[in-house]
């Protein structure tokens, strides 16, 4: 599950009813946690993944002893699906959600959205280099190739297929903005 808010809404029910392994992503408070030096951390997420009991159980967990800052950051959702990932507007409005996290002084920032990873170069940049900033994607899909590897499930043809409920002519420009390692997406894709 490639989703911080599809997670906290659906994983367990989903290990529940499917005989299928599930890897699903969260915010990592715990190793944003480890990495702070000053006991608190930011998390930018939406608001569904914030406002969840699985968040609010990681924190309970995790953070006993570290304030975390959550913020929720709609706005970034929507840059990434329009491909606006730099340009005076998208740093305006990375700098407005960083803003309350940097007015408390985190030195440890969490992107508790997979969408974020994509405006990581900008957040980092207008956070400034004494901020370390967490992201589960990379760890999530090491953990899966792990699963795939153990449960011998074949990996496919190798080619991408992207759903989507959105505007497909927009999305495959996004895509192509966001992941030029794709290459000319065509709409066979979709």
């Amino acid at each position: 599950m490639a989703c911080n808010t599809a997670t906290s809404a659906a994983a367990q029910l989903l290990r529940q009813q499917l005989d299928v392994p599930i890897v699903a992503m969260e915010p990592g408070v715990k190793p944003a946690v480890a990495a702070s030096c000053v006991g608190r951390i930011g998390v930018l997420a939406t608001e569904s993944t914030l406002d969840s009991a699985r968040f609010a159980a990681l924190v309970a967990r995790y953070a006993l002893s570290t304030e975390v800052v959550s913020v929720p950051a709609p706005g970034l959702v929507t840059l990434v699906e329009t491909g606006e990932l730099t340009g005076r507007r998208a740093r305006a409005l990375v700098a407005d959600y960083l803003a309350p996290l940097q007015a408390r002084g985190v030195d440890v920032l969490v992107l508790g959205c997979t969408h974020f990873a994509f405006l990581r170069p900008l957040i980092a940049e207008v956070a400034g280099p004494q901020v370390t900033i967490i992201d589960t994607g990379p760890a999530v899909a090491t953990q899966t190739t792990r699963i795939v590897g153990q449960h011998a499930i074949a990996p496919g043809d190798g080619q991408l297929v992207f759903y989507t409920t959105g505007e497909v002519e927009q999305v495959i420009q996004a895509l192509a903005r966001a992941m030029p390692q794709v290459g000319a997406l065509r709409r066979a894709a979709f």
